[in-house]
């Protein structure tokens, strides 16, 4: 998709692994244009969410946008947020990789706030306090399993 930035602050989410961009307005405005579809002029605390494998978008009204900016205080708030999604920020902040099944960890939901500024170390036992996972390091590996009941 097309992004035009219009005088504003804005965050895009586009990994590659993922069948879904969006692009979340702070402030401002922008237009976003799909490869397949119209132009949309968004204003703030929209998001446009565009689905890759069906080349469907919309837009989502009064968004909060607060959880999605903290990260430039350092902070990762959460809000009933898939772990998965929880870990794959993690790993972006961290520049690391970890091993886990994605559809575990997409089943595990999570609020709460998580202090990214302290080492990666301490998030991750943060995050084993929080969630029902086992966290093992194994040389350069750090896996993550959901706990069996």
């Amino acid at each position: 998709m097309d992004i035009s930035v219009l005088g504003t602050e804005f965050l895009v989410v586009a990994y590659p692994h993922s069948g879904e961009q969006s692009v979340l307005l702070v402030k401002g405005s922008v237009q976003v244009t799909p490869e397949q579809g119209e132009s949309v002029i968004m204003v703030p605390n929209q998001k446009f969410i565009y689905n890759k494998t069906t080349a469907s978008a919309h837009v989502a009204e009064n968004v909060n946008v607060l959880p999605a900016i903290a990260w430039k205080e350092n902070l990762l708030i959460m809000d009933s947020q898939s772990l998965a999604e929880v870990l794959k920020t993690i790993e972006a902040h961290y520049g690391i990789a970890f091993s886990y099944n994605w559809k575990e960890m997409e089943s595990i939901h999570i609020s709460g706030k998580l202090d990214i500024s302290v080492s990666l170390n301490e998030v991750l036992e943060n995050i084993s306090r929080i969630a029902q996972v086992t966290i093992t390091k194994e040389q350069r590996t750090i896996k993550i399993t959901k706990e069996k009941p």
